[in-house]
């Protein structure tokens, strides 16, 4: 989350098998290029969420 634009992270499932989720407040291809596709084995996905903030 020392990204700007990264929201949060999670832990999750992409196609049935465990990946991390990255959430952004908006995908954008510059965000998409510093943010590897996989981390130790795992693959990394993308969701654009929008702003996060606690209730």
């Amino acid at each position: 989350m020392s990204l700007a634009g990264v929201v949060g992270t999670a832990q999750g499932l992409c196609e049935g098998k465990p990946c991390i989720k990255v959430y952004v407040i908006q995908n954008t291809p510059a965000l998409s290029h510093k943010i590897p596709s996989s981390l130790e084995g795992y693959p990394v996905k993308i969701e654009a969420t929008g702003p996060i903030s606690a209730l």
